[in-house]
């Protein structure tokens, strides 16, 4: 991952460990999972033991570790301010999880009945989008395999085929 750029999992259980859909619904504990770095992440610490929130700081993570963080995690989160087309968001879709997003740049186009949309800056919403896929194991897994369905219409030929329609639509002055 590349250094500046940070991405959000979560998962939950009981034991703070992946999730058990047989926790009951507002009894579960919720762990973040923060890949990347960049110049915030020592004040995010902070904000997490200051806030009681249960936080892992992984740092940068090598791009082939990323799909079994992907597999032990239950959502993707990506509350970015500012934010084009995400890669990472495109990867954890690709994985089969639900994501959060916030609506900046290209990114909340992504978000096609397999994740949450939530205003940039608006903790509350953040919190409840979580809320929401920590409570329903039912909704997670139907966005999760959405999200996958999703991914696979951004595949590198799927692209190529949309841009070359594109151009020949162009050149014939369509």
């Amino acid at each position: 991952m590349a250094h500046g750029k940070t991405s959000t999992y979560f998962s939950y259980s009981e034991r703070g460990g992946h999730s058990s859909c047989s926790c009951p619904p507002g009894r579960a504990n919720v762990t973040l999972t923060v890949a990347g770095d960049g110049p915030e992440a020592e004040r995010l610490a902070e904000l997490a033991g200051e806030y009681g929130v249960s936080v892992r700081f992984l740092g940068n993570v090598a791009h082939e570790e990323l799909p079994e963080l992907y597999r032990a995690h239950d959502a993707f989160v990506l509350p970015s301010r500012n934010e084009g087309m995400s890669d990472t968001v495109l990867e954890a879709m690709a994985s089969g999880l639900p994501v959060i997003v916030t609506n900046v740049g290209d990114t909340a186009e992504l978000v096609e009945g397999n994740g949450i949309v939530v205003p940039v800056d608006d903790a509350g919403a953040l919190r409840e989008a979580i809320i929401t896929f920590r409570d329903s194991c039912g909704l997670r897994d139907e966005m999760g395999r959405r999200s996958r369905e999703v991914a696979l219409g951004y595949s590198w030929e799927e692209v190529a085929e949309a841009y070359y329609q594109l151009y020949q639509s162009v050149l014939r002055g369509e």
